[in-house]
């Protein structure tokens, strides 16, 4: 079996299904925003 490329590797096929699915599946959580992240964050930080 003759490889062209890393695509031809069952490993690379697998990991881009399992990367699909779990976009998939983080599209139905709410969105956060990047700074709600940060602030979300930080307050736990500093509470300890």
């Amino acid at each position: 079996m003759r490889l062209n490329s890393a695509k031809d590797l069952d490993v690379y096929k697998k990991a881009y299904t399992l990367a699909m699915e779990i976009f998939e599946v983080s599209k139905i959580f709410p969105c956060l925003t990047l700074q709600k992240i940060v602030n979300t964050y930080q307050a736990n930080n500093t509470k300890s």
